[in-house]
């Protein structure tokens, strides 16, 4: 069951983790997708961690976050990023800044893009500014400037 399951991931190594299939994430609460490590959180594919719910993500601490690589960045939804804390998505890696596409970058707020530090907004591409709309781009060039 779920609660057998959520019970028992502490001791979970990440290959476990990502053996888990994407039911049986989905049916985790955000309180025990909370309390997973980094390294676990590190064991998810794209697909799974795509699989996560929004409150899940949500649930993610900036440590979390921080440790979501950019092969997992392509499983966020528009609406994953969207719900997003400002504090969340500071916590994004470069690497993971500049995995987005370019839809995801339309659901990233202007908020939030300035509230990224220089490291960060370096990290986006010429792709990337090309999607974003004026006020994202105006925030990008005060961060870089």
């Amino acid at each position: 069951t779920a609660m057998s399951t959520a019970n028992q991931l502490p001791g979970f190594k990440a290959t476990q983790i990502g053996a888990l299939s994407t039911t049986q994430l989905n049916s985790l609460t955000s309180t025990t997708v909370a309390s997973l490590t980094t390294t676990q959180i590190g064991g998810l594919t794209s697909t799974e961690f795509g699989a996560l719910t929004t409150t899940q993500v949500g649930a993610l601490s900036t440590t979390q976050i921080n440790a979501v690589s950019k092969t997992q960045i392509p499983g966020l939804t528009t609406t994953d990023i969207a719900f997003l804390t400002t504090t969340q998505v500071t916590g994004l890696s470069t690497s993971a800044i500049s995995a987005l596409s370019t839809s995801q970058i339309t659901a990233v707020s202007t908020t939030d893009i300035s509230a990224m530090n220089s490291t960060q907004g370096n990290a986006f591409t010429s792709t990337q500014i090309a999607s974003m709309t004026t006020a994202q781009s105006n925030a990008l060039f005060t961060i870089v400037h």
